[in-house]
């Protein structure tokens, strides 16, 4: 079984500012121990 290094549930994050183009909306991810993870927003987004 592998562990929890981080653990995301929920995240919302925007780039400038709160009115501009959520990156990500919701976002729940965990990332194992020795896991690679990279989160791409949609184009504009920052």
């Amino acid at each position: 079984m592998s562990e929890a290094f981080v653990t995301l549930d929920g995240v919302d994050h925007a780039y400038a500012g709160a009115n501009s183009a959520l990156a990500v909306e919701g976002l729940s991810i965990t990332v194992n121990k020795g896991e690679f993870a990279a989160v791409v927003g949609p184009s504009g987004c920052g």
